[in-house]
């Protein structure tokens, strides 16, 4: 029985080619909007601490968007969605926010 960490790649074109990041600018002038997730996601753990990526469409656009597990916007959506990551798909209301002179989206 052969086994091994190499697979066949699940999307033919350059399945590591992510998403551009979401960023405050994809609300424009009113800072609000909807985020709808996709209900795909993957692992993130960057020097600002471990979370997920979830893929999401803003106003048409596919983006990535990182949300750490020690954020309120995780609790608020683990609150929203649950523990399966199945359901972790449909519209979220966001608005960005403030915090130490840097913007961010906020779950609201």
């Amino acid at each position: 029985m052969k086994t091994g960490l190499i697979r066949k790649p699940e999307k033919s074109e350059s399945s590591t080619d992510y998403h551009p990041w979401l960023t405050p600018e994809a609300f424009g002038k009113s800072g609000k909007g909807t985020v709808n997730l996709l209900g795909t996601m993957r692992a993130s753990n960057s020097q600002f601490g471990e979370g997920i990526v979830l893929d999401v469409k803003v106003n048409g656009s596919t983006f990535s968007w990182t949300v750490k597990y020690s954020s309120p916007n995780y609790s608020r959506l683990h609150k929203r969605f649950g523990a399966s990551e199945k359901n972790w798909k449909g519209p979220v209301k966001v608005e960005v926010k403030e915090y130490r002179g840097k913007e961010y989206i906020a779950v609201v």
